[in-house]
């Protein structure tokens, strides 16, 4: 970025850390996450 803007780096941050929340969310809600105990067996191949 060529230009310095607080209001829109906030917002960038903001926005991230949003991102970053729900991905947390998405990877417990999927067992993704260590210490997790998945909500489907595993597949044996």
């Amino acid at each position: 970025m060529s230009h310095k803007d607080p209001e829109l780096d906030r917002q960038i941050a903001e926005l991230r850390e949003e991102v970053r929340v729900l991905r947390a969310q998405d990877a417990l809600a999927s067992g993704r996450v260590a210490g997790h105990k998945p909500t489907t067996p595993p597949v044996d191949g």
